[in-house]
Parts: structure tokens; C-alpha cells; sequence
């Protein structure tokens, strides 16, 4: 064999051969509860919101009330339009013993009671585009976007409600220049530490007590297709690192070491083994898995009582 071939051989078999990679394993309990098939279109990206045991989220054309055995309990069916109630986009959350729906299209916010009531809208004074809704110490908070063209600007706002007066109030706690707005944004979720936002092709993290930024990390290629931008889809936070799916593979960011690291295999209690080529999986509340089974008849929930990377 020539020299410079093998060489140039040896050489790739170190760099592709010895790639990194990790091994998850989700340890749970031996409980399984087989629940109705909409329950992961309203689990997905960490859209479920609380109060007290009861779960609300939306499928995009209605927005339902879950129980804590997984039973749907009553729907708001969402309308297009111009009037109360009616709206497209939809972002939700809880504010006290409220169901919010913020009505992007048409600058508002759409308040509902517990029973997914509908009681009143409140309109927003100013232009926001909000990317995601979460809570610190029970009090609400949003990311924001501001500014036109490539000349915008991230806000991480403190939202308070007057439900007697129907209005708002906005205290910006942080914000940092981001430029050109990319096609996909939206809440990650909280770590120990951060809360996390998705931006582009990146994850953004920052300190869950003062909102200062602490890191931006690319998480894979970008896309600037408009019709086929792809992004990451989250599948998990473990301590302070990111478990995602892209394109065709399961990825973990290490947040101490800061590397990307392909996933080779993920397990339920070290034994089954779920195919790399398929995302199975939802977290939500502490801590609770839902994933499909192999032929997608079913769907199953789990308690997590620990994780493993290795």
C-alpha cells in the first residue's frame, strides 16, 4: 500500500473512528398508564401549563384542560377572526388561577378561568413578539422580541396582569442585540440554573437569577430555506445540558465540557433499547416520561426516577 494512502487512511480513522459519544438511560419505574393519543400533541416542546393538578395546553385548534390521570376534562376551540375569543397564533400560560392565550396576530391577550371559560381579552399597547412564556418564583415572565429588520433585539420582560382594569405591565429585566430574527424561536425550558431559548440555530442560555446571558452555543447547521428551515426539537434538560433530536440523529450538548456529542444509544432501565432513528420521546412536571410505542398505537407514561450519561 502507498505510503501517503495509508497514512491519509490512519488518519481519518482517528478523527471519524473516535468520534464522541454518549449512552442515555432513563431509569423509571415499572408503572405503565396507556393514555389517549392527543396527550403528546399538548405535551410537546414543554407546553403544558399548571395549576394546582391540572394540566392545559393546545394542539393548535383548541386549547384542553388534563387531569392528573391523563383524562381530558374540557376544550376551548379556537377561532380565526377579529373577535373575543378568536385569534391564530397561539401562546398559552397561567397567571394565578388565569389561563392566558396570547393572541400574537392580533397584539392581545385572551384570559380564560380555570374551567376554560372565556372571560375577557386585554389588547397590548405596544408591538411584542413573544417567543415563549415561563415562571421563577411564581412570577411570569416572557421573551420578547423588539426592532425591525437585522437590527432587532431580545427583551426577557416581567409581566404583570390588572384583570379588574384589564391591563398590563411590562418591566424589561434584560436584553441583548440579536440582529436578523431567524425563522424558528421558542422557550427551551428551565435548568438548574438557566432558562434557555432557542433562537436560529442556537440555545441561549441565561442565569435564572439576574437574566444575565451566560452562553450562546450552536447546536447544529443552519437552514435559511424559508419553506424548509429546520431546527432542533428538545427532547430533554439533564442538570444543565440539552438532549435534542436534528434532522436524523439524537444529539447532547454538554454544558461543563461544552461539546456536542452524538447520542449512540438510549435505554429504559440499561435493557430496551429505543432506535436512533425515531423521536419517541416527551418530559414533563417532575419528572415523568411519555414516548410511543414501536408501532405508534400507543402512548404510555412512565415515572423517572433518574437519569444516566455515560
Amino acid at each position: 500500500m502507498n505510503k501517503k494512502v495509508f497514512i491519509l487512511s490512519f488518519i481519518i480513522i482517528i478523527i471519524f473512528g473516535c468520534s464522541k459519544k454518549v449512552e442515555i438511560n432513563y431509569v423509571v419505574d415499572n408503572g405503565k398508564k396507556f393514555v389517549n393519543k392527543l396527550i403528546p400533541l399538548l405535551y410537546e416542546d414543554n407546553k403544558m401549563k399548571y395549576i394546582e393538578n391540572t394540566a392545559y395546553g393546545s394542539d393548535g385548534y383548541k386549547i384542553y384542560s388534563v387531569n392528573k390521570n391523563y383524562n381530558l376534562l374540557n376544550s376551548y376551540k379556537i377561532v380565526e377572526g377579529k373577535g373575543p375569543g378568536e385569534g391564530g397564533y397561539l401562546g398559552l400560560f397561567t397567571y394565578k388561577d388565569k389561563i392566558i392565550w396570547y393572541d400574537q396576530g392580533l397584539n392581545r391577550f385572551n384570559v380564560f378561568n380555570k374551567k376554560l371559560e372565556y372571560q375577557d381579552l386585554i389588547n397590548i399597547n405596544e408591538i411584542n413578539l413573544f417567543q415563549g412564556f415561563f415562571k421563577i418564583n411564581n412570577k411570569n415572565y416572557a421573551f420578547n422580541i423588539t426592532g425591525y429588520d437585522n437590527e432587532m433585539r431580545l427583551e426577557i420582560v416581567k409581566m404583570d396582569f390588572n384583570f379588574k382594569k384589564m391591563k398590563t405591565d411590562f418591566e424589561t429585566v434584560n436584553d441583548i442585540y440579536i440582529g436578523e430574527m431567524g425563522l424558528n424561536n421558542y422557550l427551551i425550558g428551565k435548568s438548574n440554573k438557566y432558562v434557555l431559548i432557542y433562537m436560529k440555530n442556537s440555545a441561549y442560555y441565561f442565569d435564572k437569577n439576574d437574566f444575565s446571558m451566560v452562553r450562546k452555543v450552536k447546536l447544529h447547521k443552519e437552514n435559511k430555506n424559508v419553506f424548509t428551515g429546520n431546527m432542533a426539537r428538545f427532547i430533554d434538560i439533564i442538570n444543565d445540558d440539552i438532549f435534542f433530536y436534528f434532522e436524523d440523529g439524537y444529539y447532547f450538548y454538554d454544558f461543563d465540557k461544552d461539546e456536542i456529542l452524538d447520542v449512540k444509544k438510549i435505554t429504559l432501565n440499561s435493557n430496551k433499547k429505543y432506535k436512533i432513528d425515531r423521536f419517541f420521546f416527551y418530559f414533563f412536571g417532575k419528572k415523568k416520561m411519555m414516548y410511543w410505542t414501536k408501532e405508534r398505537d400507543k402512548v404510555i407514561v412512565r415515572n423517572v426516577k433518574g437519569v444516566e450519561v455515560k
